[in-house]
């Protein structure tokens, strides 16, 4: 587990900002189809079909620590190809709902190839209150447009419906206009989310396409910032493409198989790392340490569309002792920890800071308008 500083102990619950809390599970990395940009580097020759940890377990830890308000009320199943193993889904979904939990899934939509199958499939997965369709021109080389027309379509029907998650391309605007066109006529256009792809290489790391370089990475604070854990156990601080970087990183805050979930969400409120993503986003995040390290990160190229290649090349550079000695200041914790309270309007927490911590608090205030204006620009 990331080792969090012994001078700063704050309880979990005076940390959580969020008000709609989410912990992705991965069911698997297994899938139907195979996209070359598939940040899970998921396959149909994925053979391991289910986590390797109780996934039982998980849920009434969530459950407990949700009723106390520091864990998540909301479980978002994904994968992978959740929808692959029904059974499981279905047995998850429903413990969810038995102990209280919201539960959700991501889905690439090819269970609605046929209208009837469908609708047998989300009747059985009536527990799963909000189920999301990932597409973009890669998946619709293997899934076709009247699938995820279907999909949506029943979604709509059975009161499920989240968000389409399209990965924008250039010149795709031809398939994007035609799922907005689908979600207007079911009066939910503004459930897609558009986003951009993230291009990876033969070895499973990020690249930049010509069109998309820029010198600078993308403004702004970064929302893939969510506990997610790994069918191995893994957790990371994301759930983007940094599950493609091998072994212990940064923004890794420990292993379900060897930790409770009140010390894997414990790790994650305290991670400075994580905090400022959440807070700065990745620009703003190596400006700070930079700083505090008195190191030049050396990244050529930026994607313009897309902090997760800046993101992805910042924590592959990182030295182990870098990442120590920024896990270890207990006063840059605290001044992330009262910027999430000062951003997002929470600011009773600062008096909760331990009295070595307190003397920044004044810090937030200022960086805060600061972190606004570069939101806003």
């Amino acid at each position: 587990m990331v080792e969090i500083h012994n001078d700063i102990d704050i309880e979990l619950r005076q940390l959580q900002v969020e008000k709609g809390r989410q912990l992705g599970i991965m069911l698997s990395r297994r899938c139907n189809i195979a996209c070359p940009q598939c940040i899970s580097r998921s396959s149909p020759h994925i053979t391991i079909k289910e986590p390797q940890y109780d996934v039982s377990g998980l849920i009434r830890q969530a459950a407990h620590l949700s009723k106390d308000g520091v864990g998540p009320n909301i479980l978002s199943f994904t994968g992978g190809e959740p929808f692959l193993n029904l059974k499981l889904l279905e047995r998850y979904s429903a413990l969810a709902n038995d102990y209280g939990l919201l539960a959700g899934a991501i889905t690439n939509g090819f269970w609605a190839s046929d209208l009837k199958r469908g609708k047998n499939i989300l009747s059985r997965l009536h527990c799963l209150c909000r189920i999301d369709v990932s597409t973009d021109f890669r998946h619709l080389q293997f899934i076709p447009f009247q699938t995820i027309e279907n999909a949506i379509s029943l979604l709509c029907d059975s009161g499920q419906m989240g968000e389409v998650r399209f990965a924008r391309q250039i010149n795709d605007e031809g398939a994007y206009n035609e799922i907005c066109e689908i979600l207007e006529k079911h009066d939910v256009s503004d459930r897609i989310h558009p986003s951009s792809l993230i291009y990876l290489d033969s070895k499973g790391c990020p690249v930049v396409p010509q069109y998309r370089r820029a010198d600078r990475a993308p403004l702004g604070p970064c929302f893939a910032i969510t506990p997610v854990i790994e069918p191995s156990g893994r957790v990371l601080g994301c759930c983007g493409c940094l599950g493609n970087l091998a072994g212990s990183h940064a923004m890794v805050v420990g292993d379900i198989t060897q930790a409770t979930l009140f010390e894997i969400y414990r790790s994650f409120h305290l991670n400075p790392f994580i905090q400022a993503l959440r807070v700065g986003g990745i620009y703003e995040a190596i400006n700070i340490f930079t700083t505090l390290l008195v190191h030049n990160w050396c990244i050529p190229w930026h994607d313009r569309e897309s902090p997760c290649f800046t993101c992805f090349q910042f924590f592959k550079c990182m030295s182990s002792e870098d990442a120590k000695l920024v896990m270890s200041n207990s006063t840059l914790i605290a001044r992330f920890a009262m910027l999430r309270f000062v951003l997002f309007g929470e600011e009773q927490g600062i008096d909760l800071l331990p009295t070595d911590a307190r003397a920044v608090a004044h810090l937030c205030f200022e960086t805060s308008q600061h972190m606004k204006q570069l939101w806003l620009g």
